[in-house]
């Protein structure tokens, strides 16, 4: 077996440097292959046939491995990649670097800037496409915040880069406030020990109204999906005085707590994920984020060693700005938003057997009425 393997692995070697030859060292932006002068393949082409060596019984085949991509080529037909239908195969003057673009774009960029697939009569400035000696313009389907190009509100990056329509929302927005509730039922916030934690609110506690950022200007009001870093700044400052307000949260890790700093680039780098029944877990961009300290002050720090934990919490939006006049329009006063909240948050006292309107039989659980809650006002109640 192991003869057999060494006179394959031979073979395909020979294969390739006789018929064609996939090049590792040129995939920057995509892989390719390229083909001798004499290799004839229609453009419909699905595989591309090759003989092991000359004159060998055997044959490999070279094709996708995405079912949504096709072969194309290059003009030339010296080269080919796997781009998704419709797109067409680009190349720098030196041959150095392809991409798949779409039919009104080319190719643009230096050894500097890199290079992307940019609208006719633009340019790439290492960061969008944009018109020479103006803002950035970005590709299509995406749009320009601060310079950088994202997915715009409802849609997301897929794994081939492109920015499509999500039939679900995360029901999170970047530069939107939020109050975090943990599973012991405190909200989380800065302790004047020195780091995040959440348990009572008291001289020593005050509760986080934190800011969801996707830049250090908090700009972007687009949709965060689970994918999506993003940071988090601190309305709030310390309770008994609010010291180091609008500051942000740190990247502790490893059992060290997470606490405030003043320093963008020291800001930890997070993630969030939806849950059923209206719960949120708060994870990490590159990491993971777990508990630390006794359960009656939980407090939160990164896990470099497990990028899958996070921590569930309850989500509830609340203004950024106590001020803002749009504030008026957070809530809806012509109806009773909560009355399913007030009905089954707050335990009623209980009516002697004699005077129950329903039966024993009848009456509802504890737990079918926390279902019933959970499922009524989702995200602002905590099971």
């Amino acid at each position: 077996m192991r003869f057999l393997s060494l006179v394959l692995c031979t073979s395909v070697l020979h294969s390739i440097e006789v018929f064609a030859a996939f090049r590792p060292d040129l995939r920057e932006n995509v892989q390719v292959a390229e083909l001798e002068p004499d290799q004839k393949v229609p453009d419909s082409a699905t595989e591309i046939p090759m003989k092991a060596y000359p004159g060998s019984d055997f044959e490999i085949v070279f094709k996708c491995v995405e079912a949504s991509k096709l072969l194309t080529f290059s003009d030339t037909k010296s080269w080919v990649a796997c781009c998704l239908p419709g797109q067409k195969l680009l190349s720098t003057a030196e041959d150095t670097i392809f991409d798949c673009c779409e039919q009104d774009e080319d190719l643009v960029g230096n050894k500097t800037t890199g290079f992307r697939c940019c609208s006719s009569g633009l340019e790439f400035d290492g960061t969008g496409c944009r018109v020479p000696g103006k803002g950035t313009i970005c590709p299509r389907g995406e749009i320009a915040v601060n310079d950088q190009c994202v997915c715009p509100p409802g849609t997301a990056r897929s794994i081939d880069g492109a920015c499509q329509i999500l039939e679900c929302s995360s029901g999170v927005q970047s530069g939107k406030c939020y109050t975090f509730t943990f599973e012991n039922g405190y909200r989380f916030g800065y302790n004047t020990a020195g780091f995040y934690v959440a348990s009572e609110e008291n001289r020593a506690q005050q509760f986080g109204k934190f800011q969801l950022c996707l830049d250090e200007n908090c700009t972007a009001i687009t949709d965060i999906n689970p994918g999506d870093g993003f940071s988090i700044k601190d309305i709030h400052g310390q309770a008994n005085g609010g010291q180091n307000s609008k500051q942000w949260l740190n990247n502790a890790k490893d059992g060290d707590h997470i606490t405030k700093t003043p320093d963008y680039s020291q800001a930890g780098i997070f993630a969030i994920t939806k849950w059923p029944c209206g719960e949120y877990c708060l994870g990490g961009f590159d990491a993971g984020v777990g508990p630390t300290c006794p359960t009656e002050m939980v407090g939160a720090t990164f896990t470099t060693q497990d990028d899958q934990s996070c921590i569930p919490v309850t989500l509830l939006e609340v203004p950024c700005d106590i001020r803002a006049p749009a504030n008026n329009c957070i809530w809806d006063t012509k109806t009773d938003q909560c009355s399913s909240y007030r009905e089954y948050a707050v335990p009623a006292a209980p009516i002697p057997s004699s005077q129950s309107p329903v039966s024993q039989a009848q009456a509802p659980t504890d737990e079918q009425v926390i279902l019933n809650a959970t499922i009524s006002v989702g995200a602002e109640v905590t099971v």
